[in-house]
């Protein structure tokens, strides 16, 4: 889980604002070169409860540039701040 500067986001049936994230399912798309090698990922959108517990408001998909995999490496933080930051979100 990721922190995240605080944004309000419209989800049915209303607005709710998410400040924290999190990876559940990274794809990776094969490509031959492997340098064309890219990822989609669902990230899931949310806030901390007063006991830390990560409380999900929404999911959404996101992918990742040929460049931004090559630089993953073995870092699932990274993947997830990449995928936030394709969403437009602001990792802090």
């Amino acid at each position: 889980m990721i922190k995240l500067k605080p944004v309000t986001i419209n989800t049915l049936p209303g607005e709710v604002t998410i400040d924290r994230a999190q990876s559940s399912l990274i794809y990776i798309q094969m490509a031959t070169p492997a340098k064309e090698r890219t990822a989609n990922g669902e990230v899931q959108l949310g806030t901390e409860d007063a006991d830390g517990n990560f409380v999900v408001a929404v999911s959404k998909t996101a992918a990742m540039t040929p460049e931004q995999y090559a630089a993953w490496g073995t870092d699932d933080a990274y993947a997830t701040e990449v995928l936030c930051i394709n969403l437009g979100l602001e990792p802090v």
